[in-house]
């Protein structure tokens, strides 16, 4: 599906944010996330599927991702994405939540302890969410730029079936 021109701008390539945000956030460097810079998609290849659906086995992804028309997307490193989790702690108003956040990224499994501190805290697990999508959002902008992509990252509607 080409989504060039319904968004933002006209003549520019639109790109789902959330498709943006998840092969940015992809640790599994088995699979492969890669940006379709004709089209806008986002997509992915693991294990024999190339975007869900089965190839042959004489497919090499590698060829594939040496055309021009294909940028691959490496998730972000882990020291960016504990990053995030300390900036978003410096905004949390409620002193007791942060040393809670604190200590939970300070320890081992600092994502996974994160993740479970967030689970008790209520209205501060909301406002993570919220955060999160807005600091991968700047990430995504900031790789496209770093790839002379231009384009605008939207919000796909739901699909209706």
């Amino acid at each position: 599906m080409d989504v060039r021109g319904k968004g933002n701008s006209p003549n520019r390539l639109q790109i789902d944010v959330e498709d943006m945000i998840m092969a940015l956030q992809n640790q599994d460097r088995e699979g492969v996330f890669y940006l379709d810079r004709e089209s806008g998609e986002v997509k992915f290849y693991y294990d024999g599927l190339f975007d869900g659906e089965e190839v042959d086995e004489d497919f090499d992804i590698d060829e594939v991702m040496d055309m021009p028309q294909y940028q691959r997307i490496l998730g972000i490193f882990s020291s960016d994405a504990y990053q995030v989790m300390e900036d978003f702690i410096e905004t949390v108003s409620s002193e007791r939540h942060q040393q809670i956040l604190t200590k939970a990224i300070s320890g081992r499994k600092p994502f996974r302890s994160f993740k479970d501190a967030l689970f008790e805290l209520g209205d501060t697990r909301e406002q993570w969410f919220k955060f999160e999508e807005a600091a991968y959002e700047q990430i995504a902008k900031h790789w496209l730029k770093e790839h002379d992509i231009e384009a605008d990252l939207v919000k796909k509607p739901w699909s209706a079936s």
